[in-house]
């Protein structure tokens, strides 16, 4: 791991730790294991033809929450919330950029996401993300332009259409983020709780730290390497409760 990464996988198992929860690093023949085994043959499809390494990253955080409920967040952030609450539907905003019309404006992101098993919305976010992907990788637009490809096609731009064109914005809690920091690690420090500080007070008002870290707006992130035999061994997946259904029917647990 980068000193970044390491801070940061630091943090988040102190959080854990605190709040009497399971750990869970992702390895990359772990992931594939978990889609090869449990995701539908769209996903798969999905997962294996985009363009950069980072967008797999983008489209297993939905589904490992899909699966197991729970908080995802990159090694590239740190928690400032005390506690973050286990809702539906969890992610963070972010001022826009600088030098758009208006600053004032919020912008959402996945750095870190909070969401419940078997939950629509995030259905809803992985079928938008295949459509986005069918739609735009043959763009001519995109062939030079890494970063605006990702965001628009798997990362926050198009996470945010969705959000805000299902109708799911009601019922998203919204945690504030900063704007990424470069070398964020260099002014942090974690004390024995493993609670994490900064020397940098323009950050200390947000729920999450965010660090500067584009590894796709590099020509290294192309080409993203074959799956690996789907022989890891996975968390046992949480037991499903029982409900009786009254009136209504509820929406499918599952993505197919």
């Amino acid at each position: 791991m980068s000193p970044l990464f390491s801070v940061s996988s630091q943090a988040w198992q102190a959080y854990a730790r605190r709040h009497q929860c399971e750990y869970k690093l992702w390895k990359a023949d772990e992931v594939d294991t978990l889609l090869q085994l449990e995701a539908p043959d769209w996903l798969i499809t999905l997962y294996k033809d985009v363009r950069y390494h980072v967008q797999r990253v983008h489209i297993i955080r939905f589904f490992i929450l899909h699966k197991y409920g729970g908080l995802y967040a990159d090694l590239d952030v740190f928690p400032n919330l005390e506690k973050f609450p286990l809702v539906s539907l969890g992610l963070c905003k972010m001022l826009a950029m600088p030098t758009k019309p208006k600053f004032c404006e919020l912008e959402w992101e996945i750095k870190v996401v909070v969401a419940t098993a078997g939950n629509h919305m995030l259905r809803g976010i992985l079928k938008d993300l295949s459509k986005a992907m069918a739609t735009e990788r043959t763009n001519p637009c995109w062939i030079t332009k890494a970063c605006p490809f990702v965001y628009h096609t798997t990362g926050p731009k198009q996470v945010g259409r969705t959000v805000e064109s299902r109708g799911y914005e009601p019922h998203v809690t919204v945690f504030s983020m900063n704007r990424p920091e470069r070398h964020l690690h260099r002014y942090l420090s974690l004390d024995a709780t493993g609670r994490t500080s900064s020397g940098i007070s323009r950050i200390k008002p947000y729920d999450v730290w965010s660090a500067f870290s584009m590894s796709y707006n590099t020509g290294e992130s192309r080409d993203p390497p074959p799956l690996a035999p789907p022989h890891a061994q996975l968390p046992p997946f949480p037991q499903k409760k029982s409900r009786r259904r009254i009136t209504a029917k509820s929406p499918a647990g599952d993505l197919d």
